[in-house]
């Protein structure tokens, strides 16, 4: 599973990943190096099959995940990966992001990252009848050394019937629950909003808002948990 391959690897501390998964992954690298022993260009695709994504709050529905694949390359000087593309498919719900994460300079230092929308984007609930719309998704922050926890300095979706913007902070690094999050939303469709709430986050109240909101528009909202 995730968690148990991200332990023995030495990048995560074992119970912190909150989510376990079956998925197959396929990973290619390719290594160019010069005749001097000079590293030239690292290359590499990662795809992963069909499987469920288990969270640990038993009361969470688990996520279904149909395809994923990406490619990345670490750049010369060895300060940054970047990542031409990388695309995920669950259902109807079609992700297509771009973007790098900076390399550690230090023991200490954390994994900074910065994602954006690469084309349309879509996810569906079981309320709609056609997923939402994305138009622009941006995702930045870090990841603390040993898979501590993770800061999500800014989260931006827009689209035409969805507008959120927010930050989170989740892991060994924020006391009680383990979870801080606040989100904004603009003018908004109430079910796209629906669409966005994460399983994991008091699924019970999710599953019972969502079947019983049927329609309506939101003007401002605002979610803080932690």
């Amino acid at each position: 599973s995730s968690d148990v391959w991200l332990f023995r690897s030495g990048f995560a501390d074992k119970g912190v990943v909150p989510f376990q998964t079956n998925m197959p992954l396929s990973i290619d690298v390719s290594v160019d190096v010069a005749a001097d022993d000079t590293l030239l260009a690292v290359e590499g695709a990662i795809t992963g099959g069909k499987a469920a994504l288990t969270f640990d709050d038993p009361k969470a529905p688990p996520m279904q995940i149909d395809a994923v694949k990406g490619e990345f390359r670490l750049m010369q000087d060895g300060s940054r990966i970047a990542i031409p593309a990388i695309e995920l498919v669950s259902g109807a719900s079609k992700w297509s992001l771009s973007g790098a994460i900076d390399v550690p300079k230090a023991v200490n230092d954390g994994w900074r990252f910065a994602f954006e929308s690469n084309g349309a984007t879509q996810i569906e609930t079981s309320q709609l009848k056609k997923p939402v719309r994305v138009d622009r998704f941006n995702l930045e922050g870090r990841v603390l050394p040993g898979f501590l926890g993770a800061e999500i300095e800014r989260i931006d979706i827009r689209g035409p019937d969805i507008a959120i913007a927010g930050q989170a902070s989740f892991g060994n690094i924020v006391p009680h629950n383990g979870l801080k999050m606040s989100l904004t939303a603009g003018r908004s469709k109430a079910l796209a909003l629906m669409a966005f709430w994460p399983q994991l986050i008091v699924p019970e109240v999710r599953s019972y808002l969502g079947a019983a909101i049927e329609g309506g528009t939101v003007d401002n909202f605002s979610y803080e948990i932690g």
